[in-house]
């Protein structure tokens, strides 16, 4: 069986719609992708993990944009001393003041730089695991997610463009059924961002 292509999930989103004609192709277009995104973030993709090892220079505490297509980190391990480093809220970091110098063992991501809290003693391999953001997909061909998430992302196309014309019931169907469908299939997902999701958190990026 043929795997759907963007034109055949446009189509499915039209009709999960009831073919409006007060939303464009160039809205359903935007809806998709932004659906695309929001179903990249929610679940764990083999097709957009990845890794990289970065230096972080000794007397340094910031590293700014190593890694050209992070799209954002997930988990950070100094592979010099062998050990996990978490990640902190970027209020709690800052007001500590003058920071030491010592291993780090603390981090905050902000505008693409990684913040450490500590100015590092020595060069430091700083191991990087995070997600590349999606390739875009148009016409004919497939999203490069595994095309069990094709009818996630129709779904939560359908759910953005009955949000954007004011039909919240519709929208409510439509998210009802992706978190139904999400549990059935137990699928490998961030568990928080889906618990996030079903509270109402719609991260919209990528625009």
């Amino acid at each position: 069986m043929a795997r759907r292509t963007f034109a055949a999930i446009d189509a499915e989103v039209l009709l999960r719609l009831g073919n409006r004609d007060d939303v464009t192709s160039s809205q359903r277009a935007a809806f998709i992708r932004d659906a695309t995104l929001n179903v990249a973030m929610l679940f764990r993709h083999p097709e957009i993990q990845k890794f990289a090892d970065v230096t972080l220079s000794q007397g340094e505490d910031s590293l700014l944009d190593v890694i050209p297509d992070l799209w954002f980190p997930t988990f950070l391990r100094n592979q010099t001393d062998g050990y996990i480093i978490t990640l902190e809220s970027q209020e709690r970091m800052e007001k500590a003041g003058t920071k030491p110098t010592a291993r780090p063992y603390k981090y905050y991501w902000y505008g693409r730089v990684f913040y450490f809290d500590s100015l590092s003693d020595t060069d430091k391999t700083i191991r990087v695991w995070y997600k590349r953001k999606p390739v875009e997909f148009s016409g004919t061909d497939s999203s490069e997610l595994d095309e069990l998430f094709d009818p996630f992302i129709v779904m939560d196309a359908a759910r953005i463009g009955f949000e954007t014309v004011r039909d919240f019931d519709q929208a409510a169907v439509q998210l009802k059924l992706f978190q139904t469908e999400a549990d059935r299939k137990k699928l490998p997902l961030d568990q928080a961002k889906l618990n996030d999701y079903r509270q109402g958190f719609r991260p919209r990026v990528g625009r």
